[in-house]
């Protein structure tokens, strides 16, 4: 299912990233758009590129390139708001100056990049997932090299998502169509860890829990680790869309998760994953890609559709309502 959305030339993509800055009330919304369910091939579209908000998603101002496939981002956390990496179908883009100009930092051999992540302790220290595999830079994104001992199969390096552990950055997961894998030595090689043939859509840890992973899979919902991705169990009660692409976990209070679905709209557990509910009022479009959650306020909730545009939450889900950028497919949200 992923695979035909990538070969679509009539995509969009959406990236979110959110950052609560100590002297701001609001944090700033980066939204990566290349096309919408309107496009029409050989006319102008004004919604592509990136765009920044500070109010919430009501508002957008462009910034950057336009016409950029776009499908994660990740943030320099010693230089937030100035230093930050968008992973793109030209590339990998970076920019030193909150997005003012835009490099590419890969060669002509580096596309199609589906994931980005930067070493917390080492920051000049990237790792990349693409469609054939893994690249690592060590220089901030000037030279890039192949990192795919352990992965031996053309799905093992079709890379649907990567999470790197904030307590030690040597530890990555990697999600593939191959099923999970695992890093100890910061990206240089990889050993399966579970499920087996099962594709893997997104990976997320519990910041206030580092012990805690969850991650998505394409047809059977959702799984938990609780010793730092060794051993994962199923969590799916409630759940009866198993398609899932996005998880967002509540940092305030952290047995609080929101899965988003493929045709299932948005499930929300309280309980950290024992039981699950579904929480659609007001959403429209059920096919989710991308989920948000503003830091220090956590019943303010994002949901990013595909070609449903952005909805939001004011009180943790229970109801939802349209909050920009019509026609719009949401790929990705990350939050800083």
């Amino acid at each position: 299912m992923i695979k035909r959305f990538m070969l679509l030339n009539v995509f969009l993509f959406l990236a979110f990233g959110f950052r609560a800055f100590a002297q701001q009330k609001t944090p700033i919304i980066y939204a990566s758009v290349l096309s919408n369910s309107r496009y029409v091939v050989g006319a102008k579209n004004r919604e592509t590129g990136l765009f920044v908000s500070s109010d919430f998603g009501n508002t957008w101002q462009h910034v950057g390139w336009k016409n950029i496939r776009c499908f994660g981002m990740a943030m320099d956390p010693q230089k937030v708001g100035e230093v930050f990496y968008l992973a793109s179908g030209n590339g990998v883009l970076k920019t030193v100056n909150g997005g003012k100009r835009w490099g590419i930092t890969t060669g002509w051999r580096v596309t199609e990049v589906q994931e980005i992540v930067v070493n917390s302790v080492t920051p000049q220290k990237l790792v990349i997932g693409t469609p054939y595999g893994v690249f690592r830079s060590e220089n901030a994104g000037r030279s890039w090299q192949s990192s795919n001992t352990g992965l031996n199969t053309i799905d093992a390096k079709f890379i649907s998502a990567l999470e790197i552990d904030r307590q030690n950055p040597d530890h990555l997961l990697l999600g593939t169509e191959a099923g999970l894998f695992g890093s100890r030595d910061g990206g240089k090689t990889w050993k399966r860890v579970a499920l087996q043939g099962e594709p893997v859509r997104d990976i997320e840890q519990n910041l206030s829990e580092p012990a805690v992973f969850y991650l998505g899979t394409e047809n059977k919902g959702v799984f938990k680790s609780t010793d730092g991705g060794k051993v994962w169990a199923a969590v799916n009660h409630g759940i009866q869309y198993k398609t899932v692409y996005v998880l967002a976990i509540d940092r305030t209070h952290p047995n609080t998760v929101y899965a988003g679905t493929y045709k299932g709209g948005v499930y929300k557990t309280t309980n950290g994953g024992r039981r699950w509910k579904a929480v659609n009022k007001g959403l429209t479009n059920r096919v989710l890609h991308g989920l948000a959650i503003v830091p220090g306020q956590p019943n303010i909730v994002f949901a990013g559709t595909v070609n449903g545009g952005i909805f939001k939450s004011t009180n943790g889900g229970n109801t939802w309502h349209y909050s920009g950028l019509n026609g719009a497919q949401v790929w990705k949200m990350e939050i800083w």
